[in-house]
């Protein structure tokens, strides 16, 4: 039950990112993401947790940059073709540094919108905070 109000939140919350997404002025850190093959990257809005797309064999990661406590959660989000909506995750809980951990699970459709988003989190299961999105990327 918990998970499913988590990924409702996240949906409502990217919906509402797209629509709003031309007001806002890009995270101070943040890479814009460019045309297909090539990474994306995105920002907590505190600088702590990176998380990148790479278009090339449809591949997600984080990485913690601070030691502060917090771990760095990234999610991937999109639509099937037969328009079922997914949503992955992968976390980073071994403290500031420059290791990537991906998740390369998934197939997305040629073409699929892609929304990434990372975030802060306190523990394992912990409130998401400081949370910024990419949603330029392409499968």
């Amino acid at each position: 039950m918990k998970i499913r109000k988590r990924i409702a939140a996240i949906a409502a919350t990217t919906a509402l990112t797209i629509s709003g997404l031309a007001a806002l002025s890009p995270a101070a850190h943040a890479v814009p993401a460019v045309a297909n093959g090539q990474d994306s990257y995105v920002y907590t809005t505190d600088g702590c947790g990176e998380a990148r797309w790479i278009n090339v064999g449809d591949k997600f990661g984080v990485r913690d940059l601070c030691a502060d406590g917090y771990r760095a959660v990234a999610y991937v989000q999109w639509y099937g073709s037969d328009g079922t909506h997914y949503q992955a995750e992968v976390q980073d809980a071994d403290g500031a540094g420059s290791t990537w951990v991906y998740n390369n699970d998934h197939n997305m459709p040629e073409g699929a919108s892609i929304a990434l988003w990372v975030c802060l989190r306190n523990g394992a299961n912990g409130a998401d905070f400081n949370c910024d999105v990419d949603v330029s990327g392409v499968a």
